[in-house]
Formats: structure tokens, sequence, C-alpha cells
């Protein structure tokens, strides 16, 4: 009572003494019986609210004069009339319909007050007005409590209920990106701001005051990782005030700080050499994963990394996996490209559950640089193109290490592998003698590469042929051999043709696929939006093949039908990929047309150019089930990730999307379609309009569906340099 008591007697001194400040001069004036005349209005808002001081908006109709005064929300019990606002002279500014701004200074951080506000016209009077308003609380509300060699802890003090934001950085990421920033900004740049923008990318939201507490393992969502954290390192702790709708208060504090050392841990990892060539490193690094959570690792130039070594020691090098190197939370292989004949170290620095560490390293020394010719052959189906497995082959050739590839002096010989032996028998050789003496292949029948294979080797590195009337069910041998230096490197594969199908009754599962279905997936716009196509299965060739119409949101999917195969055997149906449908002419423009398998990378979707199976399919009453099949890029495995059209202009060596075709299908289903009119087409324009596709730059090679190590999405890694930020 007796701080409501002391307000009393205060607002009352302060009312007399104050009371010339008005309207009028009659100090006694009050309120009016309302006559006719408009009321004054008056509007009382909040504008910046800091630590010491307030921003009162204000803003009135009908009047010629406002004002507004504060008190202390613990004070208030008795408001004050529009008469007594005005007496007391705290603010008092002609009347505006525009808000006016009026700083209310020296008040307590963390503490709310009470403004009244009035407005008067001569002797009327407005209703009085009131809002609360709490200032900030005082800076320097963030202290490290605590650290241990593989956890810490912080504190955020602030009111009961307070909401912020709070997150830890690695001290040398934080200089780094506080470096780039100040570079980049120039004289623009604002330390706030900066700190704002780290805990907007990494921070959590919280409510104070509040202990946080960090353990080596934790998980750390915001960075897709578990807390990586390490005795003896350098850390950050960030904050700062946050009101929802990513509106930041306050001043963001941080506060540096270092782990507690780690000792010798006596865990190890197990590396397994699973290749090591010319040009490739790939290890698999293994470790109990109860008792090591983490660990860190990079592959480097051997004489650097001695000077390095030699300079730092051991404990320097542990630093640098620290702060640059890879990390992997389990079992994991890696790969690097390499140079031939080249020596490299394996730096690895684990962490176990107490938080000691564990050393480890291994010399790498790169093979000679091996060259070869790689020949695929396989039989092809491609049954709109009149190809098929019983009379054409697919052939690949692939130079590998050839370095400038003299692709006019090339030779090649196809032939049924019994008529090809015959001929090796008269001559004393085998296919086997004849791959070492390749300067021989002239005599059996090697003729020079035909112009468009020669020309697709000299400009991709690789070229692909498709010899076709061919027996049925017959082997065949395909040799190649390319000029390298003096002499020729060869190679040569051998393939059946299948046998050639026989007429006969058409199967009920072969029939069952027939007639529409509808396709619902997820679109990688946002994988979010749903998508759907109605597709159609009409006959191909009975027992073997079908048309497929609908696979697109453009009209291109009803004029380019996509080949899907069936199985008698198994009864099922695979989908081959990159399957050339024919050239699309409008407005000048020829663009090829191709159904193209499509594959997830670097944080994208890309076509692959795979041609053989992507999906394979099993019918089970009204669901068709797809799988995706498996492929392999430079040692790493990849699913298939979905199917779409693509167009392709040879000329500028571009793949683009069809328009309505910009996004494509993943994760979907198919299933019997319901009796409904589909969704029209969209038609494509000109090439103007489409968008550009990203195409995989290297030919994968197919992989049996099985388990994989752990893998990065990436292409193989450079050797890591020592070299700071």
């Amino acid at each position: 009572m007796v701080r409501k008591f002391t307000f009393r007697m205060v607002c009352a001194a302060l009312f007399c003494i104050l009371g010339c400040v008005a309207c009028s001069d009659d100090p006694e004036v009050t309120p009016p019986v309302d006559n006719g005349e408009a009321v004054p209005e008056i509007t009382v808002a909040a504008g910046e609210i800091g630590e010491t001081s307030v921003e009162i908006m204000l803003s009135a109709k009908h009047a010629g004069r406002m004002a507004c005064v504060h008190v202390l929300e613990a004070y208030d019990d008795v408001a004050p009339t529009a008469l007594e606002v005005f007496r007391r002279n705290e603010f008092v500014a002609d009347a505006s319909e525009t808000a006016t701004g009026h700083v209310i200074g020296e008040l307590e951080p963390g503490t709310t007050y009470v403004v009244y506000a009035a407005a008067c016209m001569d002797e009327r009077y407005s209703e009085v007005k009131s809002l609360k308003v709490t200032t900030l609380p005082r800076v320097n509300m963030l202290s490290v409590v605590e650290t241990t060699k593989s956890t810490f802890t912080y504190r955020v003090d602030v009111p009961e209920g307070t909401t912020f934001q709070h997150c830890y950085v690695e001290g040398w990421y934080y200089d780094y990106m506080l470096e780039q920033t100040k570079h980049d900004a120039g004289p623009e740049f604002d330390m706030n701001v900066f700190r704002w923008n780290l805990l907007a990318d990494l921070g959590y939201e919280a409510e104070g005051p509040q202990d946080i507490f960090w353990y080596a393992g934790a998980d750390n969502a915001r960075r897709n990782e578990i807390a990586k954290i390490v005795g003896g390192q350098r850390y950050y702790a960030l904050f700062s005030l946050y009101e929802a709708g990513n509106n930041w208060l306050g001043t963001p504090e941080a506060v540096a700080f270092e782990t507690a050392p780690a000792g010798v841990s006596n865990e190890t990892i197990t590396v397994i050499d699973e290749e090591v060539s010319s040009n490739t490193v790939r290890v698999r690094m293994e470790v109990d994963e109860n008792k090591v959570p983490f660990f860190f690792y990079n592959l480097y130039l051997k004489a650097h990394f001695d000077e390095v070594k030699a300079e730092r020691g051991e404990a320097g090098i542990m630093d640098y996996l620290f702060e640059y190197a890879w990390s992997a939370e389990n079992t994991y292989t890696d790969v690097w490209e390499v140079d031939p004949e080249t020596s490299y170290m394996l730096a690895i620095m684990g962490v176990d559950k107490e938080g000691d560490l564990f050393y480890y390293e291994k010399q790498y020394d790169s093979e000679p640089l091996q060259v070869s010719l790689s020949v695929d052959m396989r039989p092809f189906e491609r049954g709109l193109q009149g190809y098929h497995a019983y009379d054409t082959f697919e052939v690949v050739v692939t130079p590998v290490n050839f370095g400038e590839i003299a692709a006019d002096g090339a030779l090649w010989l196809m032939q049924p592998k019994a008529v090809l032996d015959g001929t090796l028998e008269m001559l004393g050789m085998t296919l086997e003698t004849l791959a070492l003496q390749p300067e021989y292949l002239s005599y059996v029948g090697g003729m020079p590469l035909p112009e468009d294979c020669a020309a697709q080797l000299a400009a991709d590195g690789y070229f692909t042929v498709y010899p076709s009337d061919l027996e049925a069910d017959t082997e065949y041998c395909y040799i190649c051999a390319v000029p390298h230096g003096s002499s020729y490197v060869m190679a040569y594969a051998t393939a059946r043709t299948e046998a050639r199908p026989q007429a006969g009754v058409v199967d009920d599962e072969y029939k069952a696929l027939l007639g529409e279905w509808t396709l619902e997936g997820q679109s990688t716009e946002d994988y979010y939006t749903l998508k759907s196509y109605t597709l159609r299965f009409e006959e191909l060739i009975p027992n073997r093949s079908y048309k497929v119409y609908g696979w697109s949101d453009s009209d291109v999917a009803q004029q380019f039908p996509f080949e899907v195969r069936y199985h008698t055997a198994t009864k099922k149906i695979t989908i081959e990929g990159h399957q050339l449908l024919g050239t699309w002419t409008k407005d000048g423009v020829d663009l090829q047309v191709i159904f193209e398998s499509f594959i997830a990378l670097n944080g994208g979707i890309h076509l692959s150019g795979y041609t053989g199976s992507v999906y394979r399919g099993s019918l089970n009453g009204d669901r068709l089930y797809m799988f995706p099949e498996y492929l392999v890029l430079d040692g790493r495995t990849y699913e298939f990730r979905t199917m779409a059209y693509a167009g392709y202009d040879s000329g500028e060596d571009v793949y683009y999307a069809f328009p309505g075709d910009e996004f494509q299908i993943v994760n979907f289903m198919v299933s019997r379609a319901a009796q409904s009119a589909s969704v029209s087409p969209a038609t494509y324009g000109a090439k103007g309009n489409m968008t550009t596709m990203t195409s995989i730059p290297w030919r994968p090679e197919p992989s049996v569906r099985a388990a994989a190590p752990a893998v990065r999405d990436t292409a193989a890694r450079k050797p890591a340099v020592f070299t700071r930020r």
C-alpha cells in the first residue's frame, strides 16, 4: 500500500503544479456534455523499443492538441482523466492525424510501463487510451557456464517467457565467415546483422531463462548432423532476442570459449583399400560406432603433408583435420581423384565416447598410368525403331587414359564368334594372342572405324554403335583397336543375340497391362506438390513390348510414345533409359525427343544418359509396382529417381524440358485409371520458352541392386592442400 499511496500523492502534486498546461486557461475545466460537435479521438501505439527507451506513436482526429504520460506498471492502479494527462505536461503537441513519435527515455531495462494518452479541442476532451510497453532486457545476457572436453553449457539470462534464438559455431568457422562478410560488405558491414545471419542459418528458438547443454553426438538438426564437439578447440555461443515473424530484437551477443583439452584414446579405425589405381584412391573407413561417434579425415599430397607435419607436428595435423577436413558419423567409404605415380597421405582424427582423440595416417602410392580399352556389348531392344534383342547389339567402346585419341586410325571387326575362331585357328592364333598382337587385326578382316564413330570417339572420348540385321540366338564378337604411341591397344567383347520369339498365344499377364493407368507422385518443384499423369499402354509386339503414351504434361507424350518391354519368363516389365523417339520440328527448331532416366546428384535431379534398364515393374491387382534400378558412377552407387521427356539440341549440345515438364514426378505409384476424363496436355511452343536440363557428363555403368556403403552424393574429390581459408 505504500507504493500506491506515494503514487497518488506524487500525481496529485504534479497535476496541481502543472495545471496551467491544458487546452484552456481555466485549470478547473472539465469535459463538457456532448453538444453535437465532433468529439476528439486519440490513437496510441508503440514504435521502436530499446533497453532504456520506448517510442510512442500518437495521432488524433477532431483535435487541436494531444498529450501522453507514462507510469510504472507496478505503481499503476488509478488511471488519470484526460484533463490530468494534459496538466502533467509530460508530452503535449499539436494534434495530427499522421502518427507523431515521442521518445520516453531514462527507463529501466526489462521493465513494463503504462502510457496514457488523450486529445482535446478547446474545452472538448477525448477518452483516455492506455498502452503497456516493456523495455528490452539489458545486454550481456549470454554467458558460458561450463565446458568439458566433450560438452559445454551456456546460459541465456532473460526474463521468464522471453523468446530468443541461440546456437554455437566452431571458432574457425566464425572467424572465417566474419572475415568474408567484412570483405564482401565493405563499409556497410554491421556486426549485428552478421550475427543475426548466423542465427538465422543455424539457430534454435527457445524461451528463457535457460541453460543450454550440448554434448558430442547430440542431434544438431539445423546443421543436418550431430554435434561434433572436440576437446581443446575454440567455439562461439550466439544469442539474440527474437519475435515470431523473424523479427530480431535488441543486440545479438557472441561469447568465445574453449573446450577442455582432450586425452589420448585407445580406440582405433580400420582402413580397407577398395581401389588404389593410377587415378583413384578409394578407401573404406570402419569404426565401432558404439565407441567412436564421429571422425575427421582427408587425403593430402604427401610432399606437402610432410612439410606441415615437420613444422607443426601431429597436433598441428589434427587441428587442420578439425577445421578443414571431411567428417563422418559411421563406417564410411570415400574416393579421391589422384595423379599417377604420386604419393599421398590419408590422415584421420577420431573422437571416442569419452571425448578423447586418436590419430591414424597411411601412405598411398598411386600406380603408373594404365592405358586400356573397354568394349561393352549387349543385346539391344528398341521395337519402336525396329531394333530387337534377337538381331541388334549395343556396343560401347571407351579408351581409358589415352590422352589424345587418334580416332582416324582405329580399326574394328564384328563377326559370329564361330567364324572368327575358325579364321584365327587357320592363322595359328586365338582371341587372346590377337589381343597381344593387335596389328594383325587387319589380316583377319579389321576395317577402319566408320566416320561417324571416329568423329564421336574424337569428340566425346567414346563411341556407341548399334550393329543390326544379325542372326538370332548367335554368339558374336566385336573387336576394336585404337592407336596409342607406336602400337595399338585392342579389346573385344562377346555376346549372344536372343532367340527369335515364336508366334503363339498372348499371355494374359501381357494383355492385363493394356489400357489406361494413373501415375501419381510428387513434383520436384517443391516435393510437396502432387502431380498426376494418365498413361495408356498399347500393343507394340505381342508378348514382347508396349507403346506407352501420357508420361508428360505436354503433348509430346501423345506424339512420341516410349517403349516398355515385357518378359514372358517372369511376367514383368522393364523400362530402358535414353530412348530416342524422333525429331520435333517447330518454327525452324529441331530437337531430338528423348525419354530419359534421372538420378539425384549434388542436390538436384539430373538426366543420366544410361541406356540400360532403369525401372522394373510387377503387376498385382490394380497396382503396377515400379522399382528403380541402381547404377554406378565413378565407384558410387545411385538410385534412379524418375523418368521424363527431354529435347536434345545436338548443335548446342543442350537438353531442354518441354513446357509443362520443367519439374519431374518422383516417388510415384501406378494404379488402374478411374473412368474419368484425363487432363488435357499442355501445348509446347518455341525453344525459347523451354527450360534447360542438366545432364551427367559421363557414361554410367550398371550395377546390381545390393547394399552399398555410405557414400557422399558428389563426384570424386581432389586431395586437400594445407591452406588457410
